[in-house]
């Protein structure tokens, strides 16, 4: 008995290496991704009329039981052939066993070069706001009506899921906010970005970026936070009045940055805690160098200087 048991250990061991083994060399060579590459393009097409492009699209695995996609050179395009954006490499990877935990853990995601196209049509709108409300539009044409079901027996509560983004890492970043009627444009230029979120319950966000107007550099950060998220979505009292649809008229951020002119350099570090409906601020938070535009004149330079010790 005691020699079957032996036998049957290391026949057991030995599959699971084997499947181990397969798993980190195997299943990234043996699936391919880019066999769906049209299948993807067809249904972006289909449901969003985005054309999406990308190359060397394949699964990655690490030792530690990480899986996930990594694809370079993509693209997205509006259906009038503009760039909305695009990356020179994305990678991004979760944890398998958190998943047993009932935890998603996106262990890595990394974005080389992203660059992020926001064109602003007519002094009307932004160009993707428009393609966003054509397919609201279409899809309410659309819509049928829905019978409802009640669900018997158990239901999945989404709400235990956890989800955890310990580290987002943005390098070589650009967003570019351009007027096309004026041909003038805001430009935020960074060399990394590092994110975190913590299942909606904190946040960390370290950057050094530039802020353009036009060729003119107005403003630089460098930003340094780690703080807790205030909790959303609080239930409605009965003396609450209802909600209501307002309808706010388009503001031009290119048109109204050039007329404020604003200028300044922002240096903040601030570690931001909620222990018991007791906020904690621990940190630097200044503004130096600051000049604005109100009409004809020009406010002098000024600044804004804070510690927080608690």
């Amino acid at each position: 008995m005691k020699k079957f048991l032996k036998y049957f250990g290391f026949t057991l061991l030995g599959i699971v290496v084997l499947i181990y083994l397969c798993y980190l060399f195997v299943l990234p060579n043996a699936v391919d991704l880019n066999k769906y590459k049209a299948d993807v393009q067809k249904i972006a097409l289909e449901q969003a009329k985005l054309n999406i492009n990308f190359e060397n699209a394949k699964i990655i695995t690490t030792p530690l039981l990480g899986a996930g996609v990594k694809a370079d050179n993509i693209s997205i395009k509006l259906p009038d052939d503009s760039l909305l954006f695009s990356a020179d490499s994305i990678k991004t990877r979760i944890a398998l066993p958190s998943i047993l935990l009932m935890t998603v853990k996106v262990s890595c995601l990394e974005v080389e070069k992203p660059f992020i196209n926001l064109e602003i049509v007519n002094n009307e709108n932004f160009k993707i706001v428009k393609q966003v409300e054509r397919l609201i539009n279409k899809e309410k044409e659309q819509k049928i009506e829905e019978v409802k079901q009640t669900a018997e027996g158990f239901q999945f509560n989404p709400a235990w899921i956890r989800i955890k983004v310990p580290d987002v890492k943005i390098n070589n970043y650009k967003v570019l906010v351009n007027d096309l009627k004026s041909g003038h444009y805001l430009e935020l230029r960074g060399e990394e970005l590092r994110l975190g979120c913590f299942n909606g319950k904190s946040a960390k966000v370290k950057t050094y970026a530039e802020l353009y107007s036009d060729k003119n550099k107005n403003i630089t950060a460098n930003v340094d936070i780690n703080t807790f998220l205030p909790e959303f979505g609080t239930e409605l009292d009965e003396e609450d009045d209802p909600a209501h649809r307002v309808d706010i008229p388009f503001v031009n951020p290119v048109t109204m940055y050039r007329n404020y002119d604003l200028k300044a350099n922002l240096d903040t570090k601030l570690r931001i805690r909620n222990h018991k409906n007791s906020i904690t601020s621990y940190g630097h938070f200044d503004i130096n160098n600051i000049t604005l535009k109100v009409g004809d004149l020009k406010l002098p330079e000024s600044y804004l200087n804070a510690r927080t010790f608690g």
